[in-house]
């Protein structure tokens, strides 16, 4: 019954992610649907960790980190075809600690120049760091002498959304 259920929601947040990514529903209803189906069988997801999740929470953090990865990858090769090497993140409130540290910051693909490493810093790439588990931020082109519409977020205030969100749960 567990490889059943298992595969039951590898199935549900796959046909989720492609829904989305084709364009065929928005990110909303593909998850509810997914969740909807998945409710109906009655199970939960049990990681590996001995973690356990609601179908809702795994199905939303499966498919939130599906499509911010995809996104990822694109913007990834348009800076390659362009030949851009800065790199600006997002910036939300209610970020993870480790995220706070780097959200809003411009960073260099390259390493090099004024600017800190991209995925040293971030931790781009890994499951914990930009694009990751669960991760909300984005990241898109810099171009020197541009505005960053994220540098004046405040640390305390994210702090404070972070302790509530993680009370909320």
């Amino acid at each position: 019954m567990a490889e059943s259920a298992q595969r039951n929601f590898i199935y549900q947040v796959d046909k989720a992610y492609n829904l989305v990514t084709a364009g065929a529903m928005s990110y909303t209803e593909a998850v509810k649907d997914a969740v909807n189906a998945l409710i109906s069988e009655g199970a939960t997801v049990k990681y590996s960790t001995g973690h356990e999740d609601t179908i809702e929470t795994a199905t939303l953090r499966a498919v939130r980190t599906g499509i911010s990865q995809a996104t990822a990858q694109i913007q990834i090769k348009r800076m390659d075809e362009m030949g851009v090497d800065l790199v600006i993140t997002s910036a939300h409130l209610g970020a993870r600690p480790s995220h706070q540290l780097w959200q809003g910051q411009i960073f260099s693909r390259s390493g090099g120049g004024k600017y800190p490493d991209f995925i040293t810093e971030t931790g781009y790439g890994t499951i914990t760091g930009l694009c990751g588990i669960n991760c909300r931020h984005s990241f898109g082109p810099y171009f020197e002498g541009m505005d960053n519409p994220y540098e004046k977020y405040d640390s305390l205030e994210n702090l404070n959304q972070y302790k509530k969100e993680q009370r909320q749960r």
